[in-house]
Protein backbone atom coordinates (compact mmCIF):
# COMPACT_ATOMS: atom_id res chain seq x y z
CA UNK A 1 0.00 0.00 0.00
CA UNK A 2 1.38 3.68 -0.75
CA UNK A 3 0.71 6.19 1.76
CA UNK A 4 2.02 9.22 2.55
CA UNK A 5 1.32 11.42 6.02
CA UNK A 6 -1.03 13.69 5.97
CA UNK A 7 -1.68 17.04 7.83
CA UNK A 8 -4.31 16.46 10.42
CA UNK A 9 -6.91 19.93 11.26
CA UNK A 10 -8.80 21.38 14.03
CA UNK A 11 -12.25 21.99 13.48
CA UNK A 12 -14.93 21.59 10.73
CA UNK A 13 -13.03 23.43 8.34
CA UNK A 14 -10.44 22.39 6.76
CA UNK A 15 -8.14 24.29 4.13
CA UNK A 16 -6.88 23.03 0.80
CA UNK A 17 -4.45 24.72 -1.11
CA UNK A 18 -3.73 22.71 -4.98
CA UNK A 19 -0.22 23.65 -6.82
CA UNK A 20 -1.91 22.57 -10.70
CA UNK A 21 -2.83 25.34 -12.93
CA UNK A 22 -3.14 27.78 -9.97
CA UNK A 23 -6.53 25.87 -8.43
CA UNK A 24 -6.62 26.54 -4.80
CA UNK A 25 -9.71 25.04 -2.23
CA UNK A 26 -10.28 27.29 0.39
CA UNK A 27 -12.61 26.55 2.98
CA UNK A 28 -13.07 29.61 6.31
CA UNK A 29 -10.00 31.78 6.43
CA UNK A 30 -6.76 31.65 4.69
CA UNK A 31 -3.23 30.99 5.79
CA UNK A 32 0.24 30.72 4.95
CA UNK A 33 -0.18 28.20 1.80
CA UNK A 34 3.17 26.12 3.23
CA UNK A 35 0.88 25.12 6.16
CA UNK A 36 -2.63 24.42 4.44
CA UNK A 37 -3.49 20.82 4.02
CA UNK A 38 -3.52 19.33 0.64
CA UNK A 39 -7.04 17.25 -0.44
CA UNK A 40 -6.33 13.85 0.38
CA UNK A 41 -7.10 11.45 -2.35
CA UNK A 42 -7.67 7.75 -1.94
CA UNK A 43 -7.07 5.61 -5.04
CA UNK A 44 -8.62 2.05 -5.24
CA UNK A 45 -7.41 -0.35 -8.16
CA UNK A 46 -6.01 -3.46 -8.38
CA UNK A 47 -3.53 -2.14 -11.27
CA UNK A 48 -0.52 -1.64 -9.40
CA UNK A 49 0.91 0.33 -12.39
CA UNK A 50 -2.16 2.38 -12.56
CA UNK A 51 -1.99 3.05 -9.01
CA UNK A 52 1.55 3.92 -9.07
CA UNK A 53 1.01 6.55 -12.26
CA UNK A 54 -1.74 8.08 -10.16
CA UNK A 55 0.53 8.70 -7.17
CA UNK A 56 2.92 10.30 -9.03
CA UNK A 57 0.57 12.28 -11.18
CA UNK A 58 -1.43 13.48 -8.58
CA UNK A 59 1.68 14.17 -5.69
CA UNK A 60 3.27 16.41 -8.57
CA UNK A 61 -0.06 18.32 -8.52
CA UNK A 62 -0.22 18.69 -4.86
CA UNK A 63 -2.28 16.18 -3.94
CA UNK A 64 -1.86 13.67 -1.13
CA UNK A 65 -1.94 10.17 -2.05
CA UNK A 66 -2.85 7.20 -0.43
CA UNK A 67 -3.75 3.96 -2.27
CA UNK A 68 -5.58 0.33 -2.16
CA UNK A 69 -5.67 -2.63 -4.01
CA UNK A 70 -9.38 -3.90 -3.45
CA UNK A 71 -12.66 -2.72 -1.58
CA UNK A 72 -11.88 -3.95 1.46
CA UNK A 73 -8.52 -2.38 2.10
CA UNK A 74 -10.35 1.01 0.29
CA UNK A 75 -12.81 0.48 3.35
CA UNK A 76 -10.37 -0.07 6.08
CA UNK A 77 -8.10 3.06 4.89
CA UNK A 78 -11.43 5.31 4.36
CA UNK A 79 -12.19 4.24 8.13
CA UNK A 80 -8.51 5.17 9.43
CA UNK A 81 -7.83 8.56 6.91
CA UNK A 82 -10.09 12.42 6.30
CA UNK A 83 -9.88 10.91 2.90
CA UNK A 84 -11.37 14.23 0.64
CA UNK A 85 -12.03 12.58 -2.92
CA UNK A 86 -12.42 8.83 -3.71
CA UNK A 87 -10.77 7.25 -7.48
CA UNK A 88 -12.63 3.93 -7.65
CA UNK A 89 -12.27 1.55 -10.07
CA UNK A 90 -15.37 -0.37 -10.87
CA UNK A 91 -14.27 -3.84 -11.35
CA UNK A 92 -12.13 -5.27 -8.82
CA UNK A 93 -11.60 -9.24 -7.49
CA UNK A 94 -11.91 -8.33 -4.20
CA UNK A 95 -15.03 -6.17 -3.15
CA UNK A 96 -15.97 -4.30 -6.59
CA UNK A 97 -16.44 -0.46 -6.71
CA UNK A 98 -19.82 -0.61 -6.47
CA UNK A 99 -19.88 -2.04 -2.60
CA UNK A 100 -17.37 -0.06 -2.12
CA UNK A 101 -19.95 2.96 -2.46
CA UNK A 102 -22.71 1.44 -1.09
CA UNK A 103 -20.52 0.85 2.10
CA UNK A 104 -18.84 4.69 1.94
CA UNK A 105 -22.51 6.06 1.23
CA UNK A 106 -23.75 4.78 4.54
CA UNK A 107 -21.57 6.69 6.26
CA UNK A 108 -20.07 9.19 4.19
CA UNK A 109 -20.78 11.82 1.18
CA UNK A 110 -17.02 11.79 0.00
CA UNK A 111 -17.17 12.84 -3.55
CA UNK A 112 -16.48 9.46 -5.90
CA UNK A 113 -15.18 9.28 -9.07
CA UNK A 114 -15.44 5.90 -10.68
CA UNK A 115 -12.29 4.55 -12.99
CA UNK A 116 -13.99 2.17 -15.50
CA UNK A 117 -13.41 -0.09 -18.48
CA UNK A 118 -17.15 -0.11 -19.41
CA UNK A 119 -19.08 2.47 -21.26
CA UNK A 120 -22.00 0.68 -21.22
CA UNK A 121 -25.34 3.06 -20.31
CA UNK A 122 -26.46 0.65 -17.56
CA UNK A 123 -23.06 0.73 -15.75
CA UNK A 124 -23.28 4.24 -16.14
CA UNK A 125 -26.98 4.09 -14.36
CA UNK A 126 -25.78 1.80 -11.73
CA UNK A 127 -22.97 3.93 -10.72
CA UNK A 128 -25.25 7.03 -10.63
CA UNK A 129 -28.12 5.49 -8.71
CA UNK A 130 -25.56 4.38 -6.12
CA UNK A 131 -24.38 8.00 -5.44
CA UNK A 132 -20.78 8.25 -7.47
CA UNK A 133 -20.36 11.84 -8.53
CA UNK A 134 -18.47 11.26 -11.92
CA UNK A 135 -16.86 8.72 -13.97
CA UNK A 136 -13.83 8.52 -16.40
CA UNK A 137 -13.74 5.66 -18.41
CA UNK A 138 -10.54 3.97 -19.16
CA UNK A 139 -8.16 4.19 -20.57
CA UNK A 140 -8.49 8.38 -19.66
CA UNK A 141 -6.32 11.27 -20.42
CA UNK A 142 -4.65 12.47 -17.03
CA UNK A 143 -5.84 16.24 -18.19
CA UNK A 144 -9.65 14.97 -18.19
CA UNK A 145 -9.33 13.24 -14.90
CA UNK A 146 -7.69 16.46 -13.17
CA UNK A 147 -10.38 18.99 -14.88
CA UNK A 148 -12.97 16.13 -12.62
CA UNK A 149 -11.30 15.69 -9.83
CA UNK A 150 -10.81 20.04 -9.25
CA UNK A 151 -14.63 20.21 -10.32
CA UNK A 152 -15.76 18.18 -7.47
CA UNK A 153 -13.56 19.28 -4.79
CA UNK A 154 -14.92 23.16 -6.12
CA UNK A 155 -18.64 22.21 -5.22
CA UNK A 156 -17.33 20.66 -2.20
CA UNK A 157 -15.94 23.50 -0.67
CA UNK A 158 -18.33 26.34 -2.04
CA UNK A 159 -20.95 24.12 -0.72
CA UNK A 160 -18.99 24.25 2.88
CA UNK A 161 -18.77 28.15 2.70
CA UNK A 162 -22.47 28.61 2.10
CA UNK A 163 -24.08 28.66 5.40
CA UNK A 164 -27.16 30.61 4.35
CA UNK A 165 -30.48 27.85 3.81
CA UNK A 166 -31.91 28.65 0.58
CA UNK A 167 -35.15 26.82 -0.53
CA UNK A 168 -36.62 26.87 -3.98
CA UNK A 169 -40.34 26.23 -4.20
CA UNK A 170 -41.65 25.65 -7.85
CA UNK A 171 -44.84 24.42 -8.43
CA UNK A 172 -45.10 21.16 -6.03
CA UNK A 173 -41.35 20.62 -5.93
CA UNK A 174 -39.02 22.02 -2.69
CA UNK A 175 -35.46 21.83 -3.21
CA UNK A 176 -33.49 22.86 0.00
CA UNK A 177 -29.78 23.37 -1.05
CA UNK A 178 -27.92 24.15 2.06
CA UNK A 179 -29.87 19.97 3.54
CA UNK A 180 -29.90 18.86 0.24
CA UNK A 181 -33.71 17.57 0.50
CA UNK A 182 -36.08 17.45 -2.16
CA UNK A 183 -39.70 16.86 -1.96
CA UNK A 184 -41.72 16.22 -4.65
CA UNK A 185 -45.99 16.55 -3.95
CA UNK A 186 -45.46 16.58 -0.21
CA UNK A 187 -43.37 13.60 -0.09
CA UNK A 188 -39.31 13.13 0.65
CA UNK A 189 -37.17 11.45 -2.69
CA UNK A 190 -33.92 10.40 -2.82
CA UNK A 191 -31.76 11.91 -5.32
CA UNK A 192 -28.06 11.45 -6.31
CA UNK A 193 -25.44 14.00 -6.05
CA UNK A 194 -25.51 14.15 -10.13
CA UNK A 195 -29.11 14.70 -9.85
CA UNK A 196 -29.28 17.25 -7.26
CA UNK A 197 -26.91 19.12 -8.80
CA UNK A 198 -28.98 19.33 -12.09
CA UNK A 199 -31.95 19.75 -10.40
CA UNK A 200 -30.81 22.88 -8.53
CA UNK A 201 -29.35 24.42 -11.44
CA UNK A 202 -32.68 24.11 -13.90
CA UNK A 203 -34.83 25.33 -10.88
CA UNK A 204 -32.30 28.41 -9.98
CA UNK A 205 -32.93 28.95 -14.24
CA UNK A 206 -36.59 28.56 -14.64
CA UNK A 207 -37.97 28.23 -18.04
CA UNK A 208 -34.79 29.21 -19.24
CA UNK A 209 -33.01 26.65 -22.38
CA UNK A 210 -29.75 25.12 -20.43
CA UNK A 211 -27.63 24.19 -23.59
CA UNK A 212 -25.51 20.58 -22.94
CA UNK A 213 -22.56 23.10 -22.51
CA UNK A 214 -23.24 24.58 -20.27
CA UNK A 215 -24.50 21.86 -17.97
CA UNK A 216 -20.77 20.55 -18.58
CA UNK A 217 -19.58 23.35 -16.89
CA UNK A 218 -21.89 24.41 -14.37
CA UNK A 219 -23.42 20.97 -13.29
CA UNK A 220 -20.06 19.20 -13.44
CA UNK A 221 -17.40 21.67 -13.61
CA UNK A 222 -15.55 21.02 -16.22
CA UNK A 223 -14.92 22.45 -19.56
CA UNK A 224 -15.08 19.96 -22.60
CA UNK A 225 -17.35 18.41 -25.04
CA UNK A 226 -20.30 17.79 -23.66
CA UNK A 227 -20.93 14.36 -22.07
CA UNK A 228 -24.19 13.62 -23.79
CA UNK A 229 -24.73 9.51 -22.26
CA UNK A 230 -23.84 11.05 -18.24
CA UNK A 231 -26.34 14.10 -18.84
CA UNK A 232 -29.01 11.90 -20.84
CA UNK A 233 -28.85 9.45 -18.21
CA UNK A 234 -28.86 11.63 -14.98
CA UNK A 235 -31.51 13.50 -16.47
CA UNK A 236 -33.86 9.97 -17.13
CA UNK A 237 -33.18 9.19 -14.04
CA UNK A 238 -34.31 12.99 -12.48
CA UNK A 239 -38.12 12.49 -14.28
CA UNK A 240 -38.49 9.28 -13.32
CA UNK A 241 -38.25 10.76 -9.58
CA UNK A 242 -39.91 13.95 -10.33
CA UNK A 243 -42.44 13.64 -13.36
CA UNK A 244 -45.98 11.85 -12.50
CA UNK A 245 -45.86 10.57 -16.29
CA UNK A 246 -42.00 10.41 -17.49
CA UNK A 247 -42.29 9.95 -20.50
CA UNK A 248 -44.50 13.35 -20.61
CA UNK A 249 -43.15 15.46 -18.48
CA UNK A 250 -44.36 18.93 -17.23
CA UNK A 251 -41.15 19.83 -15.53
CA UNK A 252 -38.19 18.59 -17.62
CA UNK A 253 -38.70 19.23 -20.72
CA UNK A 254 -35.94 18.54 -23.55
CA UNK A 255 -35.24 21.27 -26.17
CA UNK A 256 -34.14 18.78 -28.86
CA UNK A 257 -30.76 19.63 -30.27
CA UNK A 258 -30.07 22.19 -28.21
CA UNK A 259 -30.85 20.92 -24.41
CA UNK A 260 -33.43 21.12 -21.03
CA UNK A 261 -35.78 23.78 -19.33
CA UNK A 262 -37.12 23.51 -16.04
CA UNK A 263 -40.66 24.80 -16.50
CA UNK A 264 -42.28 26.98 -13.62
CA UNK A 265 -46.11 25.60 -14.79
CA UNK A 266 -47.86 23.24 -12.53
CA UNK A 267 -47.78 19.70 -13.75
CA UNK A 268 -51.40 19.03 -15.31
CA UNK A 269 -54.37 17.17 -12.83
CA UNK A 270 -56.18 15.19 -14.61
Amino acid sequence: MDQSAHQQTSGSARRFAVGDAGHRYVGQPQSNKATEPSPLVLVVDDDAALRRMLTLALKNDGYTVITAGNGVEALDIFAAHPVDLVLLDVEMPIMGGHSVCIELRKKSDVPIIFLTARARIDDLVKGLELGGDQYVTKPFVLQELRARMRAVLDRVHQRANDHLAHIITIGDIVLHEEKCEVTVRGEPISLTPSEFRLLSYLMHHPDQLITKEEFQAAVWGYHSSPDVNFMRVTMRRLRMKIEIDPSNPQYLQTVHGAGYRFCRQPPHVD
